[in-house]
Protein backbone atom coordinates (compact mmCIF):
# COMPACT_ATOMS: atom_id res chain seq x y z
CA UNK A 1 0.00 0.00 0.00
CA UNK A 2 2.69 2.38 0.81
CA UNK A 3 4.93 1.24 -2.18
CA UNK A 4 1.99 2.50 -4.49
CA UNK A 5 1.37 5.90 -3.24
CA UNK A 6 4.86 6.50 -3.28
CA UNK A 7 4.80 5.36 -6.63
CA UNK A 8 2.12 7.43 -8.05
CA UNK A 9 3.18 10.47 -5.96
CA UNK A 10 6.99 10.47 -7.65
CA UNK A 11 4.63 9.35 -11.30
CA UNK A 12 2.62 12.78 -10.26
CA UNK A 13 5.51 14.71 -9.80
CA UNK A 14 6.63 13.62 -13.17
CA UNK A 15 3.79 14.82 -14.82
CA UNK A 16 4.21 18.07 -13.35
CA UNK A 17 7.65 18.51 -14.45
CA UNK A 18 6.55 17.41 -18.19
CA UNK A 19 3.59 19.53 -17.90
CA UNK A 20 5.41 22.23 -16.54
CA UNK A 21 8.60 21.75 -19.03
CA UNK A 22 5.84 21.97 -22.22
CA UNK A 23 3.95 24.31 -21.02
CA UNK A 24 6.64 27.48 -20.23
CA UNK A 25 5.91 30.61 -18.81
CA UNK A 26 3.04 33.10 -18.98
CA UNK A 27 5.21 35.51 -20.65
CA UNK A 28 3.58 36.60 -23.57
CA UNK A 29 5.69 37.50 -26.81
CA UNK A 30 4.70 37.30 -29.98
CA UNK A 31 7.14 39.21 -32.17
CA UNK A 32 10.87 39.34 -32.42
CA UNK A 33 10.82 42.91 -31.15
CA UNK A 34 8.82 41.84 -27.85
CA UNK A 35 11.67 39.56 -27.00
CA UNK A 36 14.28 41.98 -26.37
CA UNK A 37 15.25 42.07 -22.85
CA UNK A 38 13.22 39.06 -22.03
CA UNK A 39 16.03 36.39 -22.39
CA UNK A 40 19.17 36.26 -20.22
CA UNK A 41 22.65 35.76 -22.43
CA UNK A 42 24.19 31.81 -22.29
CA UNK A 43 27.55 31.56 -22.62
CA UNK A 44 28.22 28.48 -24.70
CA UNK A 45 31.45 28.31 -24.36
CA UNK A 46 31.98 28.89 -20.59
CA UNK A 47 28.82 26.32 -20.23
CA UNK A 48 30.80 23.34 -22.48
CA UNK A 49 34.17 23.63 -20.69
CA UNK A 50 32.05 22.99 -17.21
CA UNK A 51 30.44 20.23 -18.65
CA UNK A 52 33.65 18.79 -20.58
CA UNK A 53 35.07 15.32 -19.65
CA UNK A 54 38.45 16.40 -20.25
CA UNK A 55 38.18 19.36 -17.88
CA UNK A 56 37.00 17.01 -15.25
CA UNK A 57 40.10 14.64 -16.03
CA UNK A 58 42.47 17.22 -15.74
CA UNK A 59 41.31 18.86 -12.38
CA UNK A 60 41.02 15.15 -10.88
CA UNK A 61 44.45 14.92 -12.19
CA UNK A 62 45.85 18.55 -10.79
CA UNK A 63 43.97 18.63 -7.49
CA UNK A 64 44.15 16.95 -4.28
CA UNK A 65 40.76 14.84 -3.82
CA UNK A 66 39.19 17.43 -0.81
CA UNK A 67 39.94 20.37 -3.82
CA UNK A 68 38.85 18.29 -6.39
CA UNK A 69 35.16 17.43 -4.82
CA UNK A 70 35.30 21.08 -3.49
CA UNK A 71 35.78 22.62 -7.26
CA UNK A 72 33.76 20.05 -9.07
CA UNK A 73 30.83 21.35 -6.75
CA UNK A 74 31.44 24.53 -7.83
CA UNK A 75 31.18 23.81 -11.32
CA UNK A 76 28.24 21.71 -11.50
CA UNK A 77 26.69 24.68 -9.26
CA UNK A 78 27.85 27.29 -12.26
CA UNK A 79 26.35 24.48 -15.27
CA UNK A 80 23.01 24.52 -13.01
CA UNK A 81 22.43 28.09 -13.38
CA UNK A 82 23.77 28.25 -17.58
CA UNK A 83 20.71 25.21 -17.79
CA UNK A 84 18.36 27.44 -15.57
CA UNK A 85 19.31 29.99 -17.87
CA UNK A 86 18.35 27.97 -21.09
CA UNK A 87 15.35 26.90 -19.38
CA UNK A 88 13.98 30.40 -18.79
CA UNK A 89 14.71 31.26 -22.30
CA UNK A 90 13.63 28.26 -23.75
CA UNK A 91 10.08 29.31 -22.02
CA UNK A 92 10.25 32.59 -23.77
CA UNK A 93 11.00 31.55 -26.78
CA UNK A 94 8.26 28.76 -27.04
CA UNK A 95 5.55 31.28 -26.66
CA UNK A 96 7.21 33.17 -29.61
CA UNK A 97 6.98 29.76 -31.91
CA UNK A 98 3.55 29.39 -30.71
CA UNK A 99 2.48 33.12 -31.64
CA UNK A 100 4.73 32.68 -35.41
CA UNK A 101 2.11 29.64 -35.55
CA UNK A 102 -0.55 31.45 -35.69
CA UNK A 103 0.91 34.20 -39.04
CA UNK A 104 -0.59 34.16 -42.08
CA UNK A 105 2.22 33.57 -44.24
CA UNK A 106 3.30 29.55 -44.44
CA UNK A 107 7.38 30.47 -43.81
CA UNK A 108 6.57 32.26 -40.81
CA UNK A 109 4.30 29.07 -40.00
CA UNK A 110 7.22 26.67 -40.20
CA UNK A 111 9.70 28.75 -38.43
CA UNK A 112 7.48 29.18 -35.82
CA UNK A 113 6.87 25.47 -35.23
CA UNK A 114 10.49 24.41 -35.53
CA UNK A 115 11.24 27.35 -33.06
CA UNK A 116 8.46 25.84 -30.54
CA UNK A 117 9.21 22.18 -31.02
CA UNK A 118 12.98 23.58 -30.38
CA UNK A 119 12.10 25.14 -27.49
CA UNK A 120 9.82 22.35 -25.85
CA UNK A 121 13.27 19.82 -26.32
CA UNK A 122 15.80 22.44 -24.78
CA UNK A 123 13.40 22.63 -21.91
CA UNK A 124 12.82 18.56 -21.34
CA UNK A 125 16.74 18.28 -21.52
CA UNK A 126 17.91 21.10 -19.70
CA UNK A 127 15.63 20.13 -17.10
CA UNK A 128 17.07 16.33 -16.84
CA UNK A 129 20.75 17.50 -17.13
CA UNK A 130 19.67 19.97 -13.87
CA UNK A 131 18.29 16.70 -11.97
CA UNK A 132 21.82 15.16 -12.90
CA UNK A 133 23.98 18.04 -12.36
CA UNK A 134 22.36 18.29 -8.98
CA UNK A 135 23.30 14.51 -8.05
CA UNK A 136 26.41 15.20 -9.44
CA UNK A 137 27.03 18.13 -7.26
CA UNK A 138 26.30 16.22 -4.46
CA UNK A 139 28.33 13.05 -5.47
CA UNK A 140 31.25 14.65 -7.55
CA UNK A 141 32.55 11.29 -9.04
CA UNK A 142 29.81 11.23 -11.14
CA UNK A 143 29.90 13.06 -14.04
CA UNK A 144 27.01 12.52 -16.88
CA UNK A 145 27.37 13.90 -19.98
CA UNK A 146 24.99 17.17 -21.25
CA UNK A 147 25.76 17.62 -24.85
CA UNK A 148 21.52 16.93 -25.38
CA UNK A 149 21.62 20.31 -23.58
CA UNK A 150 24.07 22.04 -25.82
CA UNK A 151 23.24 20.59 -28.61
CA UNK A 152 19.40 21.58 -28.21
CA UNK A 153 20.24 25.09 -27.14
CA UNK A 154 22.32 25.62 -29.96
CA UNK A 155 19.24 24.35 -32.42
CA UNK A 156 16.99 26.82 -30.39
CA UNK A 157 19.18 29.96 -31.20
CA UNK A 158 19.71 29.02 -34.92
CA UNK A 159 15.49 28.23 -34.75
CA UNK A 160 14.83 32.25 -33.45
CA UNK A 161 17.46 33.62 -35.91
CA UNK A 162 15.74 31.99 -38.62
CA UNK A 163 12.49 33.20 -37.44
CA UNK A 164 14.10 36.65 -36.73
CA UNK A 165 15.16 36.93 -40.13
CA UNK A 166 11.38 36.59 -41.78
CA UNK A 167 10.32 38.41 -39.19
CA UNK A 168 12.49 41.49 -38.62
CA UNK A 169 16.21 40.93 -40.36
CA UNK A 170 17.85 43.87 -38.48
CA UNK A 171 16.91 42.34 -34.75
CA UNK A 172 18.83 39.13 -35.35
CA UNK A 173 22.00 40.34 -34.56
CA UNK A 174 20.56 41.55 -31.37
CA UNK A 175 18.52 39.14 -30.70
CA UNK A 176 21.83 36.44 -30.64
CA UNK A 177 23.68 38.26 -28.50
CA UNK A 178 21.22 38.60 -26.00
CA UNK A 179 20.75 34.88 -26.13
Amino acid sequence: MTAALIIFVLGLAVLLVIWAAVRGQSINVSTIEELEGRTVPVDLEAFRNLVDPEEDRFLRQQLAPADFRRVQRQRKLAAIEYLNRTVHNAAILLRLGEAARLSPEPAIQLAGSELANAAILTRVYSLTAIAKLYVCALFPALSPSQVSALKSYERLRSSVERLGRLQQPVAVPRISTAM
